[in-house]
């Protein structure tokens, strides 16, 4: 009486099958990844920012996100040494992301800003004036997702699309 059992050629079929699934799924998990590399960057300048609007409301001091374009950086400090209030914080980015240009609102005396303090929450928690409108953080394959100016103009928040 014989058993039933796959045969050798049956399992190697299996095997091919599975090989050439994994081979047309990878390329698309690896770009789903960088894509929510990029996505979480983005999320955490805009939590920074909120948090920088709650610090400035509740000590009573003007605070700054600051951006380094060239070394990735950003944080957030005390806009002056006024006050005592030591509240800084420092993030790098990932390696394969960077900033792009900087743009300021069009009402204020320079058309764009390299680095350095881009947004500055006054104590009652609102933007200055001379704060950035948009920052856009791209990828090395060219993706990009931007933070802009919420609606009420109080806050920023990542856009729906990115700007250009």
């Amino acid at each position: 009486m014989r058993r039933a059992a796959f045969t050798l050629i049956e399992l190697m079929l299996v095997l091919a099958i599975l090989a050439m699934m994994v081979a047309l799924v990878a390329p698309t998990l690896a770009r789903s990844s960088k894509a929510r590399n990029l996505e979480q960057e983005a999320f955490r300048l805009v939590a920074l920012t909120e948090h920088a609007r709650e610090e400035a409301i509740s000590q009573g001091v003007s605070m700054a996100i600051y951006v380094e374009t060239q070394s990735g950086r950003y944080g957030m400090e005390p806009a002056s040494s006024t006050g005592g209030v030591e509240k800084r914080k420092d993030f790098t980015m990932r390696d394969d992301l960077h900033f792009e240009e900087l743009k300021t609102p069009p009402s204020t005396s320079t058309s764009s800003k390299k680095e350095g303090r881009v947004i500055v929450y006054d104590p009652e928690g609102v933007p200055d004036v001379s704060s950035i409108d948009y920052i856009t953080i791209t990828d090395q394959n060219g993706e990009s997702k931007s933070i802009m100016r919420s609606a009420d103009g109080y806050g920023y928040e990542v856009a729906k699309e990115a700007i250009k």
